[in-house]
């Protein structure tokens, strides 16, 4: 008579292990302020349950972020339930192939037989595994949860309860949550020994991550591979209890899911907020001046060029002489730009053309002198500001550039070397104590060095920002200014006070939250209520 364990060799099952669905529930010893979709509590005790998934990995990154997440420093060492629930193949195979007599079982009754057989197999192999769990075997429990279906009450998952926590950041590794997934295959199909697994190191009475919790301006535990950007917003969306499933994450896709609607973003700021014509607009510098110009806001004046040999006649015609930027028309992350504060001369224009156009058409402007700063527009309202200065060493008469670099972890790219060179300067050059050497024409957030000026700046600026906001129809935006003197108000009849450089959607939430100078804003709340309010709206209409 075959056996289980050698049916399931024969007809190969064990490939759909991988399949199997896991679901772990830490309790801890302690109070929570606020529960929501992963956290439950009641008297003295608070559970987290990450969403099931066959990817062990992926709920201890889960696990991770909710634990960093909580309102509560003061939580206990946690005792975990680990949950697996069977690929549905895996029975349908078994029932398909077996031989049954005269009266077969029903196919619900033939399913709860094997977990109940699995489970008295687990239940004789609790004394290995709990030395393999550190915990005592006394405190280990085999269950079997069902379902509310009667009158059969199909039984949809086995449970190992009682398991200590670790030293691992979570309590719980990704090893050990595979190792006891692979114990129940063990008892079908090599029932009289369990797999090779870990010796696990009880975590004692030191709590894990929990106790120290996050903040903002750190990377989020077990969300390092996202963005900063995403992990802010993630982040603010555990901490307001709703659910967060991972649609793609090599995308940074999540959708964030509230008791009574559900948003999607991308990257941690491109949302539902705004249109995908507003999207078609910001991408476009040249679009973006006709709307700002037509509104009476003041921007550089700018020629488009698809042709050379057309924009170096003009050159000749018009721009010699005359401070100058280059850029792509559609933005790149500031790749492609040149900015030529002293004029530039053919070659040099040649070149900088050449650099754009690899991106497509090209933009030239006037060049106005400034300071360049950003504005974190949602809602027309400015939220935040930051002053923005180009990436640069600072010399200390003793190390060569290359040096400077390395030890600010940056690298010299083609683009810096050529910076460089315009200032009389290569990677082996050794710069004066104190004096700066610029490894970028051009400011742009995130690099170089940023300065919070949110409460300093004069209000008319906010005012041309939120304006600009408006006349792309943008909602969640970065306004681009170079301004003169951030004290100074804005005058129409002195339009080189400022000039709005660029609208863009998915403003960085991560450069306002950590400027290398002054107080970081957390955003990620203020865009998250507005997200589901905007939600709440189209529910109701």
């Amino acid at each position: 008579m075959t056996t289980l364990s050698q049916r399931v060799t024969e007809l190969g099952l064990g490939a759909l292990r991988p399949q199997t669905i896991l679901r772990v529930t830490a309790a801890f010893p302690g109070q929570v302020a606020e529960t929501g979709a992963y956290v439950q509590a009641d008297s003295g005790s608070v559970c987290l349950t990450p969403d099931a998934t066959s990817d062990p990995a992926a709920l201890v990154a889960q696990l991770t972020t909710i634990e960093a997440t909580l309102n509560a420093p003061t939580l206990g060492t946690p005792t975990f339930t680990v949950e697996v629930q069977l690929p549905e193949m895996l029975f349908e195979r078994l029932y398909e192939t077996a031989s049954f007599g005269q009266q077969p079982p029903s196919y619900v009754t033939f399913r709860n037989t094997l977990y109940q057989q699995l489970a008295v197999g687990m239940g004789q192999h609790l004394p290995a595994i709990a030395y393999r769990l550190a915990t005592p075997a006394e405190q280990l429990q085999v269950a079997l949860r069902q379902g509310p279906v009667a009158p059969e009450r199909p039984i949809v998952a086995a449970r190992l309860a009682g398991v200590v926590a670790s030293t691992a950041p979570a309590g719980l590794d990704a090893a050990a949550l595979a190792w006891v997934r692979d114990c129940w295959w063990a008892m079908l199909s090599a029932p009289a020994a369990l797999p090779q697994g870990p010796h696990w190191q009880a975590a004692g009475a030191v709590p894990p991550v929990v106790a120290t919790g996050w903040r903002f301006d750190q990377p989020l535990p077990g969300q390092e591979m996202a963005g900063a950007d995403q992990q802010l917003l993630v982040g603010a969306a555990y901490r307001r209890g709703l659910r967060v499933t991972t649609l793609d994450a090599t995308a940074e896709l999540v959708a964030l899911t509230a008791p009574a609607n559900q948003v999607f973003v991308q990257a941690g700021t491109l949302t539902g907020l705004d249109r995908a014509v507003t999207q078609a607009v910001c991408a476009s510098k040249q679009a973006q001046k006709q709307l700002l110009g037509a509104a009476g806001l003041p921007v550089r004046r700018a020629a488009l060029y698809t042709d050379e040999a057309a924009a170096l006649a003009d050159f000749h015609a018009s721009f010699a002489g005359k401070s100058l930027v280059v850029k792509p028309n559609r933005g790149h992350g500031g790749a492609g730009i040149s900015v030529f504060p002293v004029p530039a001369t053919a070659a040099e224009f040649t070149a900088a053309y050449r650099a754009a156009a690899a991106f497509g058409p090209v933009l030239v402007e006037l060049f106005i002198a400034g300071t360049a700063t950003r504005f974190f527009v949602l809602n027309g309202a400015v939220l935040a500001v930051l002053e923005c200065e180009p990436l640069s060493v600072v010399g200390d008469g003793r190390r060569t550039v290359a040096a400077l670099v390395a030890a600010k972890g940056l690298t010299l790219d083609p683009a810096a070397q050529a910076v460089l060179n315009g200032q009389g300067l290569t990677p082996t050059s050794v710069v004066r104590r104190g004096h700066e050497a610029r490894l970028r024409q051009h400011a742009q957030a995130g690099s170089g060095v940023s300065v919070a000026v949110t409460a300093e700046i004069d209000p008319s600026y906010k005012k041309l920002a939120t304006r600009a906001a408006a006349a792309v129809g943008g909602r969640l935006v970065a306004v681009d200014m170079v301004l003169a003197n951030r004290y100074q108000p804005f005058e129409a009849a002195h339009p080189e006070l400022a000039a709005i450089t660029a609208v863009s959607l998915a403003p960085s939430l991560a450069v306002h939250a950590t400027p290398t100078v002054g107080v970081g804003q957390d955003l990620a709340p203020l865009v998250l209520t507005a997200l589901l309010a905007e939600a709440a709206t189209h529910e109701k209409s």
